[in-house]
C-alpha cells in the first residue's frame, strides 16, 4: 500500500477526547482506504511505530458513478450476497481476506454455497488468497437477464503455477456450476486482478465462484487442493 499524507492536524485539548478531521479527493474506483495515526511527537509516517502511537485503518469501496452495492454474509446461502438488484455487487476483504484457517482465517470461512473446502495449508500473503470479487453490468445497467457482466477477483499471487478459474451458477439455491474461463497467473508475490465476463442466464438469484488453485486443472469447481481458495458471491438478478 503507497500510503499518502493528506495533513497532520494537532488536537487543542490535553487529557479529554478530541475529534479531529480533514477533507481529501476520492481518485480511484475500487477498494480504498484512509489511515490516521495518532501519535505521540515525532514526525508525520504512515508507520511511525512509537510506543504510544496508535494506528488504525478504515477500508472502503469507492464506484465509478454509484450503483455499487456491498454484499453482505448470508446465513442461509453461508456466502456473501447482495439482496436487492444492482448494476454491481461487491464482496471485499471484509468478507473474504485469507482463506480458510490460514493466517487469521476467513471471515465465515470457506464462503461457498455447498459448502466446498477451502485448503488450509501455507502463510498469508504468501500463499495464494481471494481477497474480494465483484460482477458487474458491462453496458452500467442493472444486472438483469442476459446482460454481459464482467466477474473481477483481486488475488494475492504465490508464482506462476496459480490459476484462476470463473464458474457460474443460474440458481444460487441449487447450484449447477458452469465453466466460464481460466486466467493464468504472469505475476509472483503480489496483489493482482484477474476477470472474465459472460452472459446472465435465466434465474432471479445467481451466484459466480472463483477457484484459486495451486497447479491442477479446471475440471472441478471444488478441486480440494492444499492450496487452493474457493469463494462464492451470490446475487439479485432482475427478469426480463
Amino acid at each position: 500500500t503507497n500510503w499518502v499524507l493528506i495533513r497532520s492536524v494537532k488536537p487543542t485539548k490535553s487529557l479529554s477526547l478530541n475529534t479531529v478531521s480533514t477533507r481529501f479527493v476520492l481518485e480511484d474506483e475500487g477498494d480504498n482506504a484512509v489511515r490516521v495515526v495518532i501519535r505521540y511527537s515525532g514526525f508525520p509516517l504512515a508507520c511511525p511505530g512509537g510506543d504510544f502511537d496508535d494506528v488504525d485503518d478504515l477500508v472502503f469501496v469507492v464506484g465509478s458513478g454509484g450503483g455499487i452495492l456491498a454484499a453482505t454474509y448470508d446465513d442461509t446461502l453461508k456466502a456473501p450476497k447482495c439482496s436487492s438488484v444492482t448494476r454491481a455487487c461487491y464482496a471485499g476483504p471484509s468478507l473474504l481476506k485469507s482463506r480458510g484457517t490460514v493466517g487469521l482465517g476467513e471471515p465465515n470461512a470457506p464462503n461457498t454455497i455447498d459448502q466446498c473446502e477451502d485448503g488450509n495449508e501455507g502463510e498469508y500473503l504468501v500463499d495464494e488468497s481471494i481477497e474480494s470479487i465483484k460482477v458487474t453490468s458491462i453496458d452500467g445497467g442493472d444486472l438483469v437477464e442476459g446482460a454481459n457482466v464482467r466477474v473481477e477477483a483481486k488475488v494475492w499471487v504465490y508464482g506462476y503455477g496459480d490459476h484462476a478459474d470463473f464458474w457460474y451458477a443460474a440458481d444460487a439455491n441449487l447450484p449447477e456450476w458452469n465453466f466460464a474461463e481460466t486466467v493464468n497467473m504472469t505475476v509472483e508475490m503480489q496483489f493482482d486482478t484477474v476477470s472474465t465476463e459472460y452472459i446472465l442466464p435465466e434465474g432471479d438469484l445467481q451466484a459466480v465462484r472463483v477457484v484459486f488453485r495451486f497447479g491442477g486443472n479446471a475440471t472441478e469447481p471444488c478441486p480440494g487442493g492444499f492450496y487452493d481458495d474457493v469463494d462464492d458471491l451470490a446475487f439479485v438478478v432482475e427478469s426480463t
